[in-house]
């Protein structure tokens, strides 16, 4: 009878430490099979290019030119996440708008979910760039701590 509750205990626990384990797993955005909001910049001398990732489950990651992997940030509330996505869905458009102007220095915003892929280019300096897509950039950006933000 003690041997049967030991067992019963010892399994409970095992079930316990594998569901906390599968609730800290990170999913990588290149094996991700959901929407996919990216921001980022680059160019000017060395071409350099950062790309921040906000996934529709709402973790965040970060990779800059030449990384061969992706850095985990965190991990955003439902509700910001859900306006992210609104903001770049139904407010900008962004599968319908076509807009590639880069420049020296340009900034992005991009959408992808499996084989689509959107993204909106543009130079620092432009100004004929839709105006929501400055703002969705600057929200987005403003996401990303400061300790960990590439410029």
């Amino acid at each position: 009878m003690q041997r049967l509750a030991l067992l019963i205990a010892a399994l409970g626990v095992g079930l316990l430490a594998a569901q906390s384990c599968t609730k800290r797993l990170v999913t990588r955005p290149d094996s991700y099979a959901g929407r996919q909001l990216l921001a980022g910049s680059g160019g000017g001398f060395t071409g350099f290019t950062t790309t921040y990732i906000l996934l529709d489950n709402g973790q965040l990651f970060r990779k800059h030119h030449g990384d061969t992997t992706y850095l985990p940030l965190g991990k955003q509330k439902r509700a910001l996440v859900r306006r992210f996505f609104t903001a770049a869905e139904d407010t900008c458009q962004i599968k319908t708008t076509r807009y590639d102007q880069p420049g020296n220095r340009s900034r992005f915003v991009g959408w992808q979910q499996g084989e689509q892929t959107y993204r909106v280019t543009w130079s620092v300096a432009d100004t004929a760039v839709p105006a929501a897509y400055p703002a969705l950039y600057n929200a987005f950006m403003a996401m990303i701590p400061d300790s960990v933000r590439l410029n």
